[in-house]
């Protein structure tokens, strides 16, 4: 009783602290260009919740999908890992930030090697899941994303 209790206060406090954080999900989601990473940065980086960090470290290294110059995309992917790096680290329970992790790990080339927490990650994430305060449609949205991951590695 008393840790469902908590989770309703997490909830609640996330909602109150964080009340665009269902918009800044789909808005991540819905990245498509270099301009539209721009554009989530500067929308989100305003607003304070430091939770939005998670999102705005990934799309700083999303960036790197929509620029050609190769010291250009480094630049990108190494700002964006080390913010996202750094949250994780003062938040190592946050789920969605090791799933943020996890997706991108899934995405970079080897070369960078940026793979290595991936199965700690995915493992963390599916433990902890159902026991954290993100809403059920977008812990089904997650759910659904590692497993296509799984079905391509």
């Amino acid at each position: 009783m008393i840790a469902y209790i908590c989770s309703i206060a997490l909830q609640v406090s996330t909602q109150l602290t964080c009340p665009n954080m269902p918009l800044v999900r789909d808005d991540f989601h819905k990245i498509n260009s270099l301009e539209d990473t721009e554009k989530f940065i500067k929308l989100y980086r305003s607003e304070f919740c430091d939770r939005y960090t998670i999102y705005i470290a990934s799309a700083v290294m999303r960036q790197a999908e929509y620029v050609s110059w190769p010291f250009t995309k480094l630049k990108f992917f190494k700002e964006g890992k080390s913010e996202l790096e750094d949250y994780i680290e003062t938040h190592p329970d946050d789920v969605e930030a090791r799933y943020a992790r996890y997706m991108i790990q899934s995405h970079v080339p080897e070369i960078l090697g940026y793979h290595k927490e991936m199965k700690t990650d995915k493992e963390f994430i599916l433990k902890n899941l159902d026991k954290s305060d993100i809403p059920a449609a977008y812990q089904a949205f997650m759910k659904e994303n590692i497993l296509k991951i799984n079905q391509k590695h």
